[in-house]
């Protein structure tokens, strides 16, 4: 690398005074290790300074230092146009001499064996730092410039069509919140704010424990040893789908779910996680005993809508309020004040209205997603090959 640029460092000379004020200004790390285009926007003020190096459009940046290996001299490419901006102190810059394409830069040096190459220079113990004159001794290897534009070009591609994947999402997900806010009754309310046309009964109040089966009448097995199940482990949410085991893999009690139960894991109940089980039967579904199973009882809730009120901010509240326990893995959510809690309830049919509206929203949102999956994997692959 050393032969086709030369390195330049962040920020020097500074104190914290310095920051937060002033004409000019400077990438921030989080903008170098987040992007492999540096966003334009991803900059902070202060001081104009005639003794730093501004960037220019076609700079690399690479981040100087990091807590893990894995994440240390990350790769960004400047394609911005403004004055007076400088690179912040932890990172440093690369002016490439010869005339390269900075998309085609920006997916090259990011790829997994200019990763690899960059991690085995990382040093350090609880923080690990990296040497600009060891990445300069790197190779990069590069076709030619019609080649590098094409590359750069194609990259750039899958990465308006991820990012637009990532823009659905999240619009999707403020969507839901938003309507979970809307269709629930919140707390003062008696009935929510958006209803479907056609219903007009009132909403009445029912406990938890009026709605689902007995948390004691969930039967717990030990799993038999030559039998394969479905298991519903808490590693497995993270998946989305639930894993074929057999017994004798399976080292502790489980309990024995049926279709339709809503899972509600009660370790770290800040992340919510809620599941329905929606097995075809070929198997019999077992769940880890970290999941309060909610069972609806047929003449009080619909499944759907209780999986939907439990998704709700107003539960999600009250389920963060009974959490015990130290930090992180530790805590968990009190299930028998889950089960004593109150809420309001509107007719079977129109609970069935909800939870059909909310399924359907939570099925675009799983397409969505997978969509995003296909397409970061897709991006993988293809770094993985079009690279040397």
């Amino acid at each position: 690398m050393g032969e086709v640029g030369l390195t330049y460092p962040g920020l020097s000379g500074k104190t914290k005074e310095d920051f937060g004020h002033g004409d000019a200004r400077f990438v921030t790390y989080m903008n170098v290790y987040s992007n492999a285009v540096a966003n334009p926007d991803g900059v902070e003020a202060i001081e104009k300074d005639d003794r730093q190096h501004e960037v220019m459009n076609g700079d690399v940046f690479f981040t100087g230092s990091s807590e893990t290996p894995d994440e240390v001299g990350l790769s960004s490419v400047w394609l911005g146009n403004s004055t007076d901006t400088y690179l912040n102190s932890f990172c440093f810059g690369y002016r490439p001499s010869k005339q390269l394409d900075s998309l085609f830069l920006a997916s090259s040096l990011r790829s997994p064996q200019m990763r690899s190459r960059i991690i085995l220079l990382a040093q350090g113990i609880s923080r690990f730092n990296i040497s600009k004159t060891q990445v300069m001794q790197l190779p990069l290897c590069f076709p030619s410039l019609p080649e590098q534009r094409r590359i750069g070009d194609f990259f750039s591609t899958l990465d308006s069509l991820i990012a637009a994947a990532e823009r659905q999402e999240t619009l999707l997900r403020q969507k839901k919140q938003a309507y979970l806010q809307l269709m629930f009754p919140q707390e003062g309310e008696t009935e929510p704010r958006l209803r479907f046309s056609g219903f007009i009964q009132n909403w009445r109040m029912h406990r938890m424990s009026e709605m689902v089966a007995p948390l004691n009448s969930i039967q717990q097995i030990m799993p038999d040893r030559d039998i394969e199940y479905r298991l519903w482990s808490v590693p497995s949410f993270q998946l989305g789908v639930p894993e074929n085991v057999r017994g004798s893999r399976i080292m502790s009690s489980k309990l024995v779910l049926e279709r339709d139960d809503i899972l509600l894991s009660k370790i770290n109940p800040r992340i919510q996680r809620i599941w329905r089980v929606d097995s075809d039967g070929t198997l019999p579904d077992v769940g880890s005993t970290e999941w309060v199973v909610f069972r609806a009882k047929p003449s009080k809730a619909s499944p759907l809508f209780l999986k939907a009120l439990l998704s709700s901010p107003l539960f999600y509240r009250y389920m963060v309020s009974t959490e015990k326990g130290a930090t992180g893995s530790q805590k968990r959510a009190d299930k028998t004040l889950l089960m004593s809690s109150c809420y309001w309830l509107p007719s079977l049919s129109e609970q069935q209205r909800i939870g059909a509206f909310f399924h359907l929203v939570d099925a675009t949102l799983l397409t969505v997603q997978r969509n995003l999956a296909g397409l970061k994997e897709l991006k993988r692959a293809y770094l993985q090959r079009m690279f040397i």
